[in-house]
């Protein structure tokens, strides 16, 4: 039994997260993509989304990681290649979810440019 509203609350501000997160970082020329399901969301940066190229695995995304927490943001540098993961608690409202979304988009203009 989901007293506290959490399973609403999530599907309710899931959808929002992704496409403020689209909004903010998906047109940016070192985004290949913005993703997530649920709560669950990610980044994935690449040298040149267009002609396919990678970055050399976690050398992009550690770096923007460590800029978004000094703005008390945590997000994980997953190990895959240059992907920031979020996995916010089922309580996230819109407006840390706004929070989250500047954040990274401040961090990815400090670190890309």
């Amino acid at each position: 039994v989901d007293s506290l509203g959490l399973v609403e609350n999530a599907a309710e501000t899931a959808p929002y997260l992704l496409e403020r997160l689209q909004d903010a970082v998906g047109s940016h020329p070192k985004v290949g993509e913005v993703r997530g399901v649920g709560l669950l969301a990610a980044v994935e940066f690449m040298d040149d989304p267009a002609a396919g190229t990678w970055f050399e695995p976690m050398t992009v995304a550690p770096k923007i990681a460590a800029e978004m927490l000094r703005d008390g943001v945590m997000a994980r540098a997953l190990p895959e290649g240059n992907i920031i993961g979020f996995a916010p608690p089922l309580c996230l409202s819109r407006e840390e979810a706004d929070t989250v979304v500047s954040v990274t988009a401040d961090a990815v203009r400090e670190v890309l440019g």
